[in-house]
């Protein structure tokens, strides 16, 4: 997921080091899209999670994509 939104979408990885932010984020591979939706990260493997686990609506994971704001 964070590949495909690396490269489609312009997103970026971002990391936040958790010996500097307190947040259960902190450690985990996350997603930016910088000058699109800075500061407002994304979790690829939440992404995956509800998608594929917590999905009782037949949501895709295209439609989650569509987070990332086109190209």
């Amino acid at each position: 997921m964070g590949e495909v939104a690396r490269l489609e979408r312009d997103a970026a990885w971002y990391y936040l080091d958790p010996s500097e932010h307190d947040t259960h984020w902190a450690g985990d591979p996350l997603m930016n899209q910088p000058g699109v939706r800075d500061g407002n990260l994304a979790s690829p493997m939440s992404e995956l999670y509800v998608t594929a686990v917590l999905d009782r609506e037949g949501v895709v994971l295209r439609e989650r994509l569509d987070w990332y704001e086109s190209n």
